[in-house]
């Protein structure tokens, strides 16, 4: 099974390197990425590729993590900034929205601000204030 799992890995990871091509968004099934990587290090990549400004790529390793652990507030909050970096409101707002109500003391500022964020770039100005009001009780400072 491993093998299999392992072959399958190496094909899927070598077709989007050729040119020209476009692709379809592959993704392995969640029991082999979970056997193959962990969300902290998906989410790394993912903090490193925003870094170097290259938005989509970071929303699609920030979703393997998602894919990896979606329990965790912390992940949904990476993957939710992910894709409102790339610029998809509708699928980070949901995201952020899960991160905001599971999120502990220290995260929660950051998720119900960004949750602001991405609900005045999908056209919810209101839902944009009740976020931004959470995130000033969550912290005052």
């Amino acid at each position: 099974m491993r093998a299999v799992a392992f072959l399958l890995a190496g094909a899927v990871a070598a077709l989007p390197s050729l040119p020209d091509i476009p692709w379809p968004s592959l993704h392995l099934p969640a029991a082999v990425e979970r056997w193959l990587y962990n969300p902290r290090e998906r989410t790394a990549e993912a903090i490193e590729a925003a870094a170097q400004g290259e938005a989509d790529r970071a929303a699609d390793l920030a979703d393997t993590a998602l894919r990896i652990d979606e329990k965790d507030p912390a992940v949904r909050y990476n993957a939710g900034t992910a894709q409102l970096s790339a610029g998809h409101e509708r699928k980070a707002v949901p995201l952020l929205e899960q991160a905001a109500l599971e999120a502990g003391p220290a995260l929660s500022p950051a998720a119900h601000y960004n949750l602001g964020n991405a609900k005045l770039a999908a056209g919810d100005a209101a839902g944009a204030v009740e976020a931004y009001k959470a995130a000033l009780r969550a912290e005052p400072g």
